[in-house]
């Protein structure tokens, strides 16, 4: 995994993302490239504008076959998003 307290994350708050990430789990303000490295490249990509912020949209598929959504603002989670039961992707 990335080395985060060498880029200035509090140990804590690393620790927490990592047991987060063991149970499926997003947290606002983690790093895309966490979660990118944690459960690999999103199975889908959205960008969409919202009052003049562009924000992405990443559907990730875990390890259990089930599918969660991230939004990103300048690859950070801006907003965690539940559980998606139907994804279509591309």
């Amino acid at each position: 995994m990335l080395n985060l307290i060498d880029l200035g994350y509090a140990p804590l708050i690393v620790d927490g993302w990592f047991d987060d990430l063991l149970n499926d789990q997003i947290d606002d303000g983690m790093p895309m490239d966490l979660v990118d490295d944690y459960w690999g490249q999103p199975v889908d990509t959205q960008e969409f504008v919202e009052y003049y912020v562009p924000y992405e949209i990443c559907t990730y598929r875990t390890a259990e076959g089930d599918y969660r959504q991230v939004t990103y603002r300048n690859r950070v989670v801006s907003r965690p998003t539940s559980n998606v039961a139907d994804v279509r992707t591309r």
